[in-house]
């Protein structure tokens, strides 16, 4: 099929292989939305409706072409890059923890700046996430979730593979923080890399190959039964329930932050840093912040967002000085009237 063929949907074919590139590889990077990598390339509503049109047995060639040329990219930088990522988490975990706490950080500002105004509702539900995502992070056994760095249930992945589908369709949401703190990250990776070693050996082993496919294929069915409801299921509490729901969202990506503690191991076990691993942290720290930032301000959607709220902002603080003056004049004329 040629990629400039008439009915290929607006954009470009390339900005639907970017994005599927960029969300593959945001996939493998707590903190690091797939959905905001989609949104930095422009095609989020395109997608959004194209999985809307899916779910709802709408088989339109554009939606079709452009969820498979998405999802071909984003599979195909997945299992290229799963096994160095692995490998560098191993060698440098806490590292790779402080780096992926930055992220997260820099990755909550576009959530945080979804709702216009933050009402109280917002700041319950924010607790209330945090507070769930949190608590059991807190109480957890290190050596509960350093088990998990070994083989996990096919049930295990598959319900990681579901929650993290929602990634892919909320910007701001990242998948692979949620397999760090429940310990899922290394199966994850060690999957993936398994299927892509296995397509590897030559000649092919029909049963190896079978084998690496029953390790990786729990997650992405999840993967798959996710995003058949996520993008509905999100429309719609984020049109009934905008507040509550981002307020949430927001909680639980806080929450999520005790798990990224930088002086632990891959087994979760923590350590009292020294000197220099508390400066390598906080650099860490600042390069997983300052990507995030570089991310929105190369988007022109989160510049435009932005804009819109400074606006926002600031039409309010001078209706607050308004009311502010007309309190002040009503007051000085009952005075006067007295």
């Amino acid at each position: 099929m040629s990629l400039h063929a008439p009915h290929l949907p607006h954009p470009h074919v390339g900005r639907f292989l970017i994005a599927g590139v960029l969300g593959g590889l945001a996939s493998l990077v707590p903190g690091i939305s797939a959905g905001t990598m989609v949104l930095a390339a422009g095609v989020y509503p395109q997608l959004i409706g194209a999985i809307s049109d899916l779910t709802a047995f709408r088989l339109r060639p554009a939606s079709l072409f452009s969820l498979v040329a998405t999802f071909v990219a984003a599979l195909t930088a997945l299992f290229l890059a799963a096994g160095a990522v692995r490998d560098a988490f191993n060698a440098w975990p806490s590292i790779f923890f402080a780096l992926f706490l930055g992220l997260t950080l820099g990755g909550a500002l576009p959530l945080w700046q979804m709702p216009e105004h933050k009402s109280s509702l917002f700041v319950r539900w924010a607790i209330f996430g945090a507070l769930i995502a949190g608590v059991p992070l807190l109480i957890a056994e290190p050596s509960a979730a350093g088990a998990a760095a070994g083989a996990v249930s096919p049930v295990t992945l598959l319900i990681a593979g579901t929650a993290s589908a929602f990634a892919l369709v909320l910007p701001g949401i990242s998948g692979s923080t949620l397999l760090v703190v429940t310990g899922l990250y290394l199966p994850y990776l060690n999957a993936v890399d398994g299927f892509t070693t296995a397509l590897g050996v030559r000649p092919l082993s029909a049963p190896l190959l079978f084998e690496a496919f029953l390790g990786v294929a729990p997650f992405f069915l999840g993967m798959l039964l996710g995003i058949a409801s996520a993008a509905r299921l999100v429309q719609f509490l984020l049109a009934r329930f905008r507040q509550r729901t981002l307020g949430a969202l927001f909680g639980l990506l806080v929450g999520a932050l005790v798990g990224l503690w930088p002086f632990q191991d891959v087994n979760r076990v923590r350590f009292t840093p020294d000197l220099a691993d508390v400066g390598i942290a906080l650099a860490a720290i600042v390069v997983g912040i300052a990507a995030t930032l570089v991310l929105r301000i190369a988007n022109p959607e989160a510049r435009t967002a932005w804009a819109r709220s400074r606006v926002i902002r600031r039409e309010r603080r001078l209706a607050a000085g308004r009311a502010q003056a007309a309190r002040a004049s009503a007051s000085a004329i009952q005075s006067n009237t007295d």
